[in-house]
C-alpha cells in the first residue's frame, strides 16, 4: 500500500492488487573476468563505490522497501560475502554455486531454489541502481515483472521486445528483434511461483547437456510464452551494471553521485516520518483511522477485516495453538527489518496469565512483572474509551528490556536489547527519538485487555 493512501470501506477497486514480496535472490557467483585483475581479486558485488559494497548498499535499498530475506547466491571468491551474513544474519543466507567457474546465471539462481517458495525479487550482483527500480517491480500489480530502463546506448545493452508490454525477446543484438523493443533490461525482475517452476523445468532439460544456461535469454524468454512477464518501462531511471573497466569508470563518477543522493534524501524522508509518526502515536494513539480500532478494539476478530481494508494489519500472537493477544499496525508504517512483517507504531493488546508465583506473564514472551506493576490498573481515557494502563509502566518497561536505560535514545533499535545485542538490520545513526524522562509515561501507554 502506498503511503498515505487510505481505502474507504463503502468503495472498492477493481484493480488487481500488486503481490506482496517479501523475498530477494541476488546472483552473485560470477568471476567478473572482463575487469581482469580486479575481478581475480574481487567478486564484483563486493566492489566498492562508497563506504559499503555495492551488493550491501542493494541489501540496505531491499530492507527499505519491504524486503524480509535476502538470498546471495556466492561462487567466486564466496568468503568476501560472508561478513555480510555477518551483519545481517537474521536476514541474508549465502547460498553457493560450486560449479560456478563452469556455469551460468540459470544455475546459480537453481542453486536456490530450496530456498524459496513464493514471489521474489531477482537482482544481479554488480547493480547500481536508484530504490524506483525495486518500487516500479513491487508496485506493478503484474504477477511477473522484468524491469526495463530506457535506452543508456553504452556497450553490452541487453535489449528487449516485447509485445503489448509482455515480454517476447531478449538480445544484444537489434537486428534478431522485432518492431517493438522499448527498452534494455536492467537486471531486476519479480518472478512468481509459477513462472519460477517453468523457469526450473526449462532450465532441468538443459542441464543434461550443459550449465552454461542463462536466467535470461535461455528460461525467461522461453516461459514468457506460457506465462505473461509484463515489462514496464522507466525512461528515466538512473542505473547501470559493472561488467569491464568502462562499466566501473561510468558507475564511479556518473551513476553512483546521483544514486547516493537519492538514497540519502530516502533516509531523510523515512527519518522526518518516522518522527511524525513517533509524535502521532504520543500524542493520539495512532494515525487518522485510530477511531475505527478503538470502536472495535475488544472486538478483533469481527473487525479484522474492517481495519484491513482500511489498510491496517491485525498480526495475531499465538502460543500453543492460542491466540494471546495481537499487534495493528498500518502497512504503510516503517518497516522492521528484523521483524517479519512487523511495522512501527503498532497498538498491542496482550491477554496476561497469573502464574503460582503472583507474577504477571503476557505470552509468549517470558517477562514475569510484579503485580504491584501493572495492578491496580489505572483507567485512562484514550482517545474516547476507558481502557486499562500498566499501573508502573516505567517499571514494566524497565523489566522488558531488562535495564533501566532504554529511555535515553528512543529509537527503533539497532540492537535487540532483549536477545544478546543482536543486529536489527537498522543503521546506528538512523532513527532516534531524544526523550527525557517526562516522556515515558506516554510513551509507555501500553493498551491490554487485563
Amino acid at each position: 500500500m502506498q503511503p498515505g493512501k487510505h481505502f474507504n470501506f463503502d468503495t472498492e477497486s477493481s484493480e488487481p492488487l500488486p503481490t506482496v514480496v517479501r523475498t530477494a535472490i541476488i546472483l552473485g557467483a560470477g568471476m567478473g573476468v572482463r575487469l581482469k585483475d580486479r575481478g581475480e581479486l574481487t567478486p564484483k558485488g563486493c566492489m566498492c563505490l562508497g563506504e559499503k559494497s555495492i551488493v550491501e548498499e542493494s541489501v540496505l535499498r531491499l530492507l527499505a522497501v519491504g524486503i524480509e530475506r535476502i538470498v546471495i547466491v556466492t561462487g567466486h571468491h564466496a568468503e568476501q560475502y560472508e561478513p555480510l551474513q555477518d551483519r545481517y544474519h537474521q536476514t541474508v543466507l549465502l547460498v553457493h554455486n560450486p560449479h560456478f567457474a563452469d556455469s551460468g546465471s540459470m544455475y546459480s539462481l537453481y542453486c536456490a531454489r530450496h530456498c524459496v517458495d513464493e514471489a521474489f525479487l531477482l537482482l544481479e550482483s554488480d547493480l547500481v541502481y536508484e530504490p524506483r527500480a525495486l518500487t516500479t517491480c513491487l508496485e506493478n500489480p503484474s504477477e511477473n515483472v522484468v524491469l526495463l530502463a530506457g535506452f543508456s546506448k553504452t556497450s553490452d545493452e541487453c535489449l528487449v521486445e516485447t509485445r503489448n508490454g509482455r515480454l517476447v525477446a531478449i538480445s544484444k543484438n537489434r537486428e534478431s528483434l522485432g518492431t517493438e523493443v522499448r527498452g534494455e533490461m536492467v537486471g531486476i525482475c519479480k518472478i512468481s511461483p509459477s513462472l519460477f517452476s517453468a523457469m526450473l523445468e526449462m532450465a532441468e532439460q538443459r542441464f543434461g547437456t550443459t550449465r552454461h544456461v542463462d536466467y535470461e535469454t535461455d528460461c525467461l524468454v522461453a516461459a514468457a510464452w506460457g506465462v505473461p512477464i509484463s515489462c514496464p518501462v522507466v525512461e528515466d531511471l538512473v542505473w547501470c551494471e559493472i561488467d569491464d573497466e568502462t562499466h566501473l569508470a561510468r558507475a564511479r563518477d556518473e551513476i553512483y553521485p546521483v544514486v547516493q543522493r537519492t538514497d540519502l534524501n530516502r533516509e531523510l524522508r523515512d527519518s522526518q516520518r518516522l518522527r511524525s509518526n513517533l509524535g502521532k502515536f504520543k500524542t493520539v494513539g495512532f494515525f487518522d483511522e485510530r477511531e475505527l480500532i478503538i470502536r472495535h478494539i475488544h472486538d478483533l476478530e469481527q473487525c479484522a477485516p474492517e481495519l484491513e481494508r482500511q489498510g491496517y494489519t491485525v498480526q495475531r500472537d499465538v502460543s500453543d495453538g492460542k491466540r494471546v493477544g495481537c499487534r495493528i499496525f498500518r502497512e504503510d508504517s516503517l518497516r522492521v527489518p528484523s521483524k517479519s512483517r512487523l511495522r512501527f507504531p503498532w497498538i498491542g493488546i496482550w491477554e496476561h496469565e497469573v502464574g503460582e508465583d503472583g507474577l504477571i506473564a503476557l505470552p509468549p514472551e517470558d517477562v514475569r512483572y510484579r503485580p504491584e506493576d501493572f495492578l491496580p490498573l489505572e483507567q485512562t481515557d484514550f482517545l474516547g474509551v476507558s481502557v486499562g494502563v500498566p499501573h508502573n509502566p516505567t517499571a514494566v518497561l524497565n523489566t522488558y528490556f531488562g535495564s533501566s536505560d532504554w529511555m535515553e535514545v528512543c529509537q527503533l533499535p539497532y540492537r535487540d536489547h532483549r536477545n544478546g545485542g543482536d543486529l536489527t538490520g537498522f543503521p546506528d545513526d538512523k532513527f532516534k527519538v531524544r526523550g527525557s524522562s517526562s516522556d515515558r509515561s506516554s510513551v509507555a501507554l501500553l493498551v491490554d485487555s487485563l
